[in-house]
């Protein structure tokens, strides 16, 4: 399954030698998408049904997914649905096939909640709701990405000065735990490291997702492990 793009908004990329700009790893969607749909209690797991109308709309238009008629249907189902707040998260399956996950976001952070898409032979096939009610995840999201300097708040001010680079202080060292998790398998050789902001939202908390790539010694063969650090108040507190 081939990911041609990925789109809205900020993830943070870092290389362990420099800024990388690459897809996240799959697993990094995986994980999101199983919590979304088995992991959280009070969720949607919804197929729901599509208008006739819809078949007359074709999505796809020499091989450009066109997300503003998405955005159309998904509006139909949930008039609050704005694409601006949602990472999108395109796969192409092959055979005209594709699977569109708009991930809801806040804060700088992606929430495990929102819309999948199903389109095939050009057309929306199938629309399952994976939301979650969001409120509460969204305003604690929302203030924690203003605290650590991720965002700006709504009025154009910056976190206060000696927070605006406080994620990058929790970036380093959530990096370096995971490597050292990684380096503690002497056959691993690190390629690079990978820096996600995701929001549990059933549990209300927030984390730091940190996927190491690595080669296996002597070998072509490569891997990746995920370190999931809690963004909690011992941890502001310290950083």
């Amino acid at each position: 399954m081939e990911r041609v793009n990925i789109m809205k908004k900020r993830k943070r990329r870092v290389d362990i030698w420099g800024d990388l700009i690459k897809s996240p790893p799959q697993g990094f969607i995986l994980l999101l998408f199983l919590l979304a749909i088995f992991g959280i209690s009070g969720c949607h797991k919804d197929e729901l049904p599509i208008e006739p109308n819809v078949s007359e709309n074709f999505v796809v238009v020499q091989g450009d997914i066109l997300l503003n008629i998405i955005e159309e249907e998904l509006q139909k189902i949930d008039d609050e649905f704005l694409l601006d707040n949602h990472n999108v998260h395109i796969y192409d399956n092959g055979q005209g096939i594709y699977t569109v996950d708009f991930m809801r976001t806040a804060g700088g952070f992606e929430l495990n909640s929102g819309y999948t898409v199903a389109i095939k032979n050009d057309v929306i096939v199938n629309i399952t709701d994976n939301t979650c009610d969001v409120t509460v995840a969204v305003a604690s999201a929302e203030t924690l990405g203003i605290k650590i300097g991720l965002t700006s708040s709504s009025k154009g001010s910056s976190s206060p000065l000696d927070n605006e680079k406080l994620h990058e202080k929790l970036e380093i060292s959530a990096m370096n735990n995971a490597a050292s998790e990684t380096l503690k398998d002497n056959s691993k050789e690190i390629v690079d490291q990978e820096v996600y902001y995701y929001y549990d939202v059933q549990a209300n908390i927030a984390y730091i997702l940190v996927y190491t790539n690595y080669y296996l010694s002597g070998t072509e063969a490569m891997g990746s492990d995920l370190y999931m650090m809690p963004i909690d108040d011992d941890l502001l507190n310290n950083g």
